[in-house]
Parts: structure tokens; C-alpha cells; sequence
């Protein structure tokens, strides 16, 4: 009898198994033999957590990460590394002073833990406390030979103007590092505050190659390498980079900024008067940046008073479009009114409520690393045209001082 093809494939499992017990075989245990097979790969909440935590790092956003590497310290209190993790990114985030918290809350448990240690002294160096940065450094470079720890004493030597002893401080961490970009942005600073412009500007090209492949890192190299530019007197180059990153009155402001570091402040003036004319945000820092350059037109020292020439960071939106009379100021004489205007305590053309800063985007106010945030790139926008007549006389290169002297205020220098 022939049977239909249904019963042909019912049948054949029954066949098969019977098979196996005439041959001696056992009729297998389907839940064992499911259990003992690979399933998906399905990552842990720690794992998600881990990831997202180390991708926030990587793209700049601290405070993410922070966010990530709290909840993995809550749900593994015993566990040091998400604690140093968490320090680590309050630390780079601006924060030191709930990074030294959780380190010292590390060292309670650990005394002996190397990477609390090293956290807490750049934390100190962070915020200032120089002699207390460099004794644990040292003890941390002694125990460890991290390239941390000798990257921080390298910058604290720059800071007293040791440079030989920077350098080798520079040179150590690089043998423990090699093609380190933060280490070589570091060293190519420290070269450019002692007048060494070429070897600076090709150690931050080095810098900047080192970097390509992590973005937050490379435009903080990037934001540097124009600061060196500038320091030499090469304001193109400066501003061709800053047109990567600004726009706007953000653009306006750090281009006044770097106007001053090649001693040209009636341009820096020109500019800041323009990033004044623009957007709030930028008001009182563009404001004070002006006042400090009114009151000592010879000498600016670094501190942290509102003399202080600032660096603006990358907006979290587009800046505003310049108004289209903005072009009309491109004529000298208009340029010349424009900076006797502010002269006086308060603007002429401002009511007085503006001089407080305005609510503004988190973006507003200065991190301790001026570029170290990581927010989408703007758009490519042409540099200003109308503060090209100032260039007619070349500028006069000089140390950065204002940009390096002190070493709560370093500007530019990378820890991590």
C-alpha cells in the first residue's frame, strides 16, 4: 500500500528513533540536548551599561559617562574599577571635586590602589593644588611608570618654565606611550611657551595625526595646534582651524583671543566687538575679554578674575547667522568707533541688565579644558572679512602667557 507523503514524514521520526533503540541507542532528552546548544548572544545590563559608559568617553560626554559608571558602582559596590572609572569621569568632565570624593572613597578600601592615586593627583593638579598633585604623582610614577603620572609632572615643570625638565618629563611618558597625542600635545605647548614655534607647531602636527580617530581628542589638539599658530604670529592658520569648530560669535570671540596671543589687541578688539554685537551668550564673555584688554594694553597676566582673556567652548547649537550689516563695519573708521565704544565702564549702545551673563546653554560657561567638550561639529562657515585691513602689519610673535603661565589655567593641556 502506497501512503500519502503526510504519513510518509510522521512516520519518519518514529523510524528513526526506533532505529536508535534497536541499535542500542537512547532516545535523546530534548530539554538536555536544547540546554547543552549555544544560544544567542545576548549582552548583560553590565555589559550595556560598560559599553555605553566607555562610548560616552570616547566621544567627549562626561557627564554620560558618569551617569553609566554610577549605576554600575551601585550595582557592584565592591567593584573598584567602576569607582575609578566614575572619579575618572567626574575628573574629565570639570568636576574634581566630586572625582576626589570617590577617590578618596576608593583608597579607603585600597590604600595601595595605584590608579586612586594617580586619579587624585591630576584631580589636585585639576584644581590648582600644585604640591599636592606633585607628591602623589611622583609616588605614582615610582610605583607604576604610567604615562599619566609623568605627562602631569611634565606639565607642572612647564608651568615653572623648567623646560628641560618638562621635556624629559615629556619624553619619559612618550617611551611609555609612544605616539601618545595628549602627551605630544603637551610637550608641543610647553615648546611654544618657550618661544620654540617650529618645533611646537611640528610636535602638535604630530599630535594632531596621533589623534585622527578619536574625534573629542582630535579637535581639542586641533583647538590647541591654533593656539600655537597664534602664538607665532600665524593668524591665518589659527583662524582656519577655529572655522572647523565656531561660528558666530563663538568664532568672533576666540579669534580675538588668539588676535592677542600675536600681540595684535587692536585686531582682538575688532573682533570682540563683533562677537559683542551678536548673541548674548557670548556678551559677558566677549565683554570681560575687552575690559582685560583696556585695562593693561601691554601685559596681561593670567588669573582667575574676570581679566582673564577666555576661550569660547563649542556651542550645542548653530550659532546665530551675523546680521547683515556686519559687513558694514569692515571699514576702518566704523571698526576704530567700535572699539572707543567700549572704552567705558559699561557699552554705550547696551542697557546695563546685560552686563549680568544671560541664561544661557550649558555650553556657555568655560570648562577647565576650554575645548574639551565633545559636541556635534557646526557646519564650515568663511572667516570674516572684515577685520582683514588690521593685517597689513605683521604681528609680532611672543610667548603665550596668557595662555600658559599658571597651572590651574594651562590652557590646552591634555591629562588623559
Amino acid at each position: 500500500m502506497i501512503r500519502p507523503p503526510h504519513a510518509l514524514l510522521i512516520l519518519a521520526p518514529l523510524l528513526l528513533t526506533a532505529c536508535g533503540k534497536e541499535a542500542g541507542g537512547v532516545i535523546p532528552d530534548a530539554k538536555a540536548y536544547l540546554s547543552s546548544m549555544d544560544g544567542p548572544n545576548v549582552p548583560t545590563m553590565s555589559e550595556t551599561l560598560l559599553k555605553s559608559a566607555q562610548d560616552s568617553e570616547e566621544a567627549g560626554n562626561f557627564a554620560a559617562a558618569a551617569q553609566y559608571y554610577q549605576q554600575l558602582a551601585e550595582k557592584y559596590p565592591d567593584n573598584k574599577e567602576y569607582k575609578i572609572a566614575l572619579a575618572d569621569a567626574y575628573r574629565r568632565g570639570g568636576d574634581p571635586d566630586r572625582a576626589l570624593s570617590v577617590y578618596d572613597a576608593v583608597l579607603g578600601q585600597d590604600p595601595s590602589s595605584i590608579h586612586a592615586k594617580e586619579g587624585k593627583g591630576l584631580a589636585l593638579l585639576q584644581k590648582g593644588d600644585t604640591s599636592g598633585a606633585e607628591t602623589m604623582l611622583s609616588q605614582t610614577r615610582a610605583a607604576s611608570h604610567d604615562w599619566r603620572s609623568a605627562n602631569a609632572l611634565g606639565v607642572i615643570a612647564a608651568s615653572r618654565q623648567d623646560m628641560t625638565g618638562a621635556r624629559g618629563y615629556f619624553e619619559e611618558a612618550l617611551r611609555a606611550s609612544p605616539g601618545n597625542a595628549s602627551v605630544l600635545n603637551n610637550m608641543g605647548l610647553s615648546q611654544a611657551f618657550n618661544h620654540d614655534f617650529d618645533a611646537a607647531i611640528a610636535t602638535m602636527g604630530q599630535a594632531q595625526a596621533a589623534s585622527v580617530a578619536h574625534p573629542a581628542l582630535h579637535q581639542q589638539v586641533d583647538l590647541n595646534t591654533a593656539l600655537v599658530y597664534a602664538s607665532a604670529g600665524k593668524l591665518e592658520n589659527a583662524e582656519a582651524i577655529a572655522q572647523r569648530y565656531f561660528q558666530g560669535a563663538a568664532l568672533d570671540n576666540n579669534l580675538g583671543f588668539y588676535a592677542h596671543l600675536a600681540h595684535d589687541d587692536q585686531l582682538a578688539k575688532t573682533y570682540l566687538n563683533m562677537a559683542l554685537t551678536q548673541n548674548k551668550t557670548f556678551y559677558q564673555r566677549a565683554w570681560n575679554n575687552l575690559e582685560a584688554l583696556n585695562s593693561d594694553s601691554q601685559s596681561i597676566q593670567r588669573s582667575p578674575t574676570e581679566k582673564t582673556l577666555t576661550i569660547a567652548p563649542a556651542e550645542t547649537k548653530p550659532a546665530e547667522t551675523k546680521p547683515a550689516e556686519m559687513p558694514t563695519a569692515a571699514a576702518p573708521p566704523e571698526k576704530k568707533a567700535a572699539v572707543t565704544a567700549v572704552s567705558a565702564p559699561v557699552p554705550a549702545a547696551a542697557p546695563t541688565p546685560a552686563l549680568s551673563p544671560a541664561p544661557a546653554p550649558v555650553a556657555a560657561t568655560p570648562p577647565p579644558a576650554p575645548t574639551a567638550t565633545a559636541l556635534p561639529m557646526p557646519p564650515l562657515v568663511p572667516a570674516p572679512e572684515s577685520p582683514a585691513p588690521h593685517r597689513a602689519v605683521k604681528p609680532t610673535p611672543h610667548k603665550p602667557e596668557n595662555g600658559f603661565d599658571s597651572l590651574g589655567n594651562w590652557v590646552g593641556s591634555i591629562f588623559d
